[in-house]
């Protein structure tokens, strides 16, 4: 991995700035979430007493209901009549058509005997238990007294708490007892009581509107939501723990004192058990003219309801903090992009002039500071394009140019001037040297001319005489060397040509065999081709055999069915020899193109026999020929060998003599070529101090001092 010293500019300021930012956001995430979290706890105080006080108030309302049902009915003609079946009907229709609320509607006259209930079920069935009730005398029981000593008002109702009702007992028993009462007082025409109607709510109905009531909680969020209702006695009524029912364990658990305060909320122990919770609580105050119970409302929650709202409020801030850092590194990247394109064009260019080169053309930039560094680069540039432009001068030999440096500070003009001035003043003196340099060499060179002259005459005398006498000499030499070559070439020519006899002979015999062999071989092939054509006949005869049984066996087939049931094993058979009479005339048949196959190759080889005896006869007689002409060269190369041995003798004594001349001329030569070789070293020395006169001259020549 890359160190950090070793990242671009950009690269690091990417980096830096991503930090920062991730910091801050860091940073503002955990002080929101702190401050989040209180905000949503007493947001969340404020939400629970709010759920509280709807739950008591929609209570209320139903309950406001059941209140004005009992003097709706109490007041209807049915019930002014007192007319037992007439108000049965009435009931039993109220029960139907707000079922399930009603368990229970029981109708007394004055004297406090029941003369009528309902007796149908809020399922709509029939009911023959609520009879029993028919006659009782309820005079004694409280709804009914209470019903009866409130005619006096002007629209009396009397409510009676949760509590084991005793009617309701009678017809569902013990376990399904509890039951509200509201109780009325029935009054004729002239406004004298003459009765009570009293119904009974099912307490079912109460508990299903608090579940409805935490279900419509859950939908909207609060998860853990329960809630829980107590009388104005502390004691449950309704709680999620059963076991707090008639109890005082639910409003002690949860630290509710609604003596003090008839609305509120609170920290409090989870209602699902454990952890930490919310309580809110609303005291009710009824609905209209209906004054209400005085219950207690009671809703709870848990803290992970509101660690949810605040976990979700977290990720919003951190998608939110993400969205920041992709916009942070979308506008750092556009940035960094203008920034980058520019300073890579001026780092192009600078390393351009570091190599030299100085065409480079810069692109306009704004007046920021790379626009600055651009026109720096741009003069500095300029400036060594000048002092390029004077380099090049003094390369063409123009040194009278002058650079201007651009001010003291300018330590490269300032040098490139000093050395223009020391170079012109060098000039001038290797000009003058260069003069009397060539002057001096043009004399020595002219003596050394001469020199040579008289020494080349006197050298190229005795080369043609050495030339002409080594080449007597050579000639003499290569005469002997042919001479004996010629004499042993032709003693081997002879040796050779006894052999090619002697071969030819040994060839004459072996074609001899081979025409024999060829014979033989041909006439066995003949053999061979009539044995072949025997079995094409044979295999003609089969061929037609296996016809003969293919049709045999179609005829025993059409037999053996005709004979039926008994012919049948017979098909078989004959099914069996027609299919091998099929494979044997498939047999024949390949036979028949294999022999063939042979007969043709035999016919090509009795002709390939033919026409290699014709060979072979050829053969035997080019080699007789060739026998007797190796005979006569035989004779001629034996004569020519004894004249080359007597011309080589001859030849040697010759060669011997123009040795002896050869070596004189040499030790002549040599003396010449010392001498020529003295007077052309100092002949080339002068030639070279000259060349090089003249070409420090020309040099110096291409220097102009004007400018």
């Amino acid at each position: 991995m890359q160190s950090f010293k070793t990242w671009s500019v950009f690269n690091k300021i990417t980096v830096l700035g991503l930090l920062c930012v991730v910091v801050v956001m860091v940073l503002v995430g955990w002080l929101l979430t702190q401050q989040t979290r209180s905000a949503f706890i007493e947001q969340g105080k404020k939400n629970i007493q709010q759920v509280a006080f709807n739950g008591m108030d929609k209570l209320d309302r139903s309950l406001f209901e059941r209140y004005t049902d009992v003097q709706s009915f109490a007041a209807t003609p049915a019930a002014k009549s007192m007319n037992p079946s007439t108000i049965t009907e009435l009931a039993n229709a109220s029960v139907s058509l707000y079922a399930p609320i009603y368990s229970l509607i029981v109708v007394a006259d004055a004297s406090g005997r029941i003369i009528a209930v309902n007796t149908v079920d809020p399922q709509g069935n029939t009911s023959t238990r609520t009879a029993r009730l028919l006659g009782q005398n309820v005079s004694g029981q409280a709804w009914f007294k209470n019903a009866l000593s409130s005619s006096v008002q002007t629209t009396p109702v009397d409510l009676q708490d949760l509590h084991p009702d005793p009617l309701v007992r009678a017809v569902y028993g013990p376990e399904d007892d509890l039951a509200l009462s509201f109780s009325a007082p029935i009054r004729n025409d002239a406004g004298r009581v003459v009765g009570v109607w009293s119904n009974r709510i099912d307490w079912d109905t109460v508990v299903q509107l608090l579940k409805d009531l935490e279900t419509a909680g859950h939908q909207a969020g609060l998860k853990s939501l329960r809630v829980g209702l107590v009388d104005t006695k502390g004691l449950t009524l309704h709680s999620p723990q059963d076991t707090d029912f008639q109890t005082n364990k639910l409003i002690t658990r949860m630290g509710v004192n609604a003596s003090e305060s008839t609305e509120g909320a609170k920290d409090a122990p989870s209602p699902l058990g454990e952890g930490a919770g919310l309580v809110g609580w609303h005291t009710s105050r009824g609905y209209s003219n209906f004054p209400g119970f005085g219950w207690v409302m009671l809703a709870g929650q848990d803290l992970t309801d509101l660690d949810a709202s605040s976990q979700s409020l977290i990720q919003t801030v951190v998608l939110a903090c993400v969205v920041v850092i992709v916009v942070f590194m979308v506008l750092l990247y556009l940035i960094r992009l203008a920034i980058e394109r520019r300073v890579r064009t001026l780092a192009a260019a600078a390393n351009a002039l570091a190599v030299g080169n100085l065409s480079v053309t810069l692109p306009e930039y704004s007046r920021d500071e790379i626009g600055a560094l651009r026109n720096a680069f741009e003069r500095m540039t300029n400036h060594q394009s000048a002092m390029a432009k004077v380099a090049n001068s003094i390369a063409s030999g123009n040194i009278g140019l002058n650079l201007t440096p651009q001010g003291d500070q300018d330590m490269l003009g300032n040098a490139f001037q000093r050395m223009l001035d020391h170079l012109r003043s060098l000039v001038k003196e290797v000009q003058e040297a260069s003069h009397n340099l060539a002057s001096a060499s043009m004399q020595l060179q002219a003596a050394s001319a001469q020199q040579g002259a008289s020494i080349n005459e006197q050298s190229a005398a005795v080369t043609e005489t050495s030339a002409t006498v080594e080449e007597v000499r050579v000639s003499s030499d290569q005469a002997v060397d042919m001479a004996n070559t010629v004499s042993e070439n032709a003693q081997t020519a002879q040796q050779v040509a006894v052999a090619g006899s002697e071969a030819t002979q040994t060839m004459i015999r072996d074609m001899q065999d081979i025409r024999k062999q060829v014979q033989d071989i041909s006439s066995h092939i003949l053999t061979l081709s009539e044995s072949s054509q025997k079995i094409s006949d044979i295999i003609e005869v089969v061929s037609d055999l296996a016809d003969q049984s293919n049709l045999l066996a179609l005829n025993a087939a059409i037999e053996a069915h005709r004979a039926g049931e008994h012919g049948r094993g017979f098909v078989i058979v004959a099914q069996e020899i027609r299919n091998l009479a099929e494979q044997s005339k498939t047999a024949t048949s390949q036979v028949r193109t294999i022999l063939s196959g042979i007969q043709r190759d035999t016919n090509a080889a009795v002709m390939a026999t033919e026409r290699g005896t014709r060979v072979v006869d050829n053969g035997a007689h080019s080699i007789q020929t060739l026998e007797h002409t190796i005979n006569e060269l035989s004779e001629a190369i034996e004569h020519a060998a004894r004249s080359a041995q007597v011309i080589a003798g001859s030849v040697k004594q010759h060669s011997y003599g123009m040795e002896q001349i050869a070596l004189a001329m040499q030790n002549i030569q040599t003396a010449s070529e010392q001498n020529l070789q003295a007077s052309e070293s100092n002949q080339q020395a002068a030639k070279h101090l000259s060349s090089w006169a003249t070409r420090l001259k020309n040099v110096i020549d291409r220097y102009r001092l004007e400018p």
